[in-house]
């Protein structure tokens, strides 16, 4: 194994202390102890809190705590045929499917732009990615005569990797589209990282619940706000392909946390409030964002934001606190207009309508001047305590664009 720099994670390392607030961030806002228990009827609460604390903190079994199992049972519709692996979080999750399935040397497709360890992982256990690249000036639109024609020329592929729904670009297979996946890959693999499927506002099915050869990844970090947990699962009707990643993890976690897993296993067996407040939530930062806007104005604390629309009329959106945050920053961006399940977007900065000291050269137009443009606004809302993320960690292709998420839009 040979990994390059994870450049993604790198800049958020990086910078972790540097902001306030994001604009960019994929996970919920966290939630406490407190509040997971807060789901259950008052009359119930000091039970479970009671049982937290008598938890022995010992291994939990190989596969998992069985509650935790039940609980993704419900998820996934008590679907029969499937099998779980507990992970610790998705990353786990992807690292073991990768090195458990596949070989130097072995091909596989991956679409584009993805989460980056969905091809950094395969590439250096010395596989063979490539590209499905879904473009942004076609609004990101399924184009299922260019994958055939991969496979066509490549038919040793091994297996299709998608994120669905789609990190960073938004897109969202429906069932009929995943369908149509499955009969042109005619047997190989489909990878589904689906850690943003439970939240997203139009309903899509698991991989793994269509296709016997469908494997699901997914964790309580993106859709639920317990990234802290580091809980994950694998979910696969094949059994085999359990058995094979269960072997591999016992080079990297051994076991996942019970005490983790337990609560995990609790928030999740009340989901459908967690959802339903979520999935408000997100339709409200979606509409905020997504309405056609000409500029995004950016406030220190990201407790405020305005969108100037094409006629001018300015309309300022304030956040439930009416906090009085100040004005710093804007920038004119261009947002792909294609059907998308919201959650996260590919921005991309129009250089020709701005008012940022960092894009005053007018007459600069090539897409060099465009990336560094991008790099001057990264740059210059740091300084105010606000974070983005720029596209080029998603591949050098994507440079001209910032991931935008309406995850956390006040």
């Amino acid at each position: 194994m040979l990994f390059n720099n994870f450049e993604l994670e790198d800049l958020y390392n990086s910078y972790e202390k540097a902001y306030s607030f994001s604009f960019s961030t994929a996970c919920l806002n966290p939630l406490s102890i407190h509040q997971v228990l807060s789901l259950y009827e008052e009359k119930d609460q000091e039970f479970l809190l009671k049982d937290l604390l008598n938890l022995e903190l010992d291994y939990s079994s190989k596969y998992g705590l069985e509650e935790f199992y039940s609980a993704l049972e419900n998820i996934y519709n008590q679907y029969s045929k499937l099998k779980f692996l507990s992970t610790s979080g998705a990353a786990e999750a992807i690292i073991l499917l990768f090195s458990s399935l596949f070989t130097l040397g072995d091909s596989l497709i991956v679409q584009k732009p993805i989460y980056p360890s969905l091809y950094k992982i395969p590439e250096g256990l010395g596989c063979k990615v490539i590209d499905w690249d879904f473009k942004w000036a076609e609004d990101f639109k399924l184009n299922l005569e260019s994958l055939k024609k991969i496979i066509s020329k490549n038919p040793e592929v091994k297996a299709l990797v998608i994120n669905n729904p789609n990190n960073p670009c938004g897109y969202c297979f429906n069932e009929f589209e995943l369908k149509e996946l499955i009969n042109i890959l005619n047997g190989r693999y489909l990878i589904g990282d689906e850690v943003f499927r439970d939240i997203c506002l139009k309903p899509i099915p698991a991989v793994a619940n269509l296709y016997e050869k469908g494997i699901s990844i997914s964790d309580v970090s993106k859709s639920y706000g317990l990234q802290g947990l580091r809980v994950g699962w694998i979910a696969t009707q094949d059994e085999k392909i359990i058995e094979k990643c269960l072997s591999q993890k016992s080079y990297f976690s051994l076991r996942t946390s019970i005490l983790s897993e337990k609560i995990a296993a609790l928030a999740l067996n009340k989901r459908e409030i967690l959802l339903e407040n979520s999935k408000i939530l997100i339709k409200r930062g979606l509409d905020k964002i997504y309405d056609n806007p000409d500029v995004i104005k950016l406030t220190h604390n990201g407790t405020a934001c305005k969108h100037a629309s094409s006629s001018n009329e300015n309309t300022e959106i304030e956040d439930h606190k009416q906090s009085q945050a100040s004005f710093l920053s804007e920038a004119s961006i261009d947002l792909p207009q294609g059907s998308f399940g919201g959650l996260s977007m590919l921005a991309k900065l129009n250089s020709n309508k701005n008012n940022l000291k960092s894009l005053a050269d007018e007459n600069a137009e090539n897409k060099d001047y465009q990336q560094s443009s991008v790099e001057n606004f990264f740059q210059e809302l740091l300084e105010q305590g606000i974070f983005i993320l720029p596209g080029k960690v998603f591949g050098i292709k994507y440079s001209e664009y910032f991931r935008l998420s309406v995850l956390r839009i006040p």
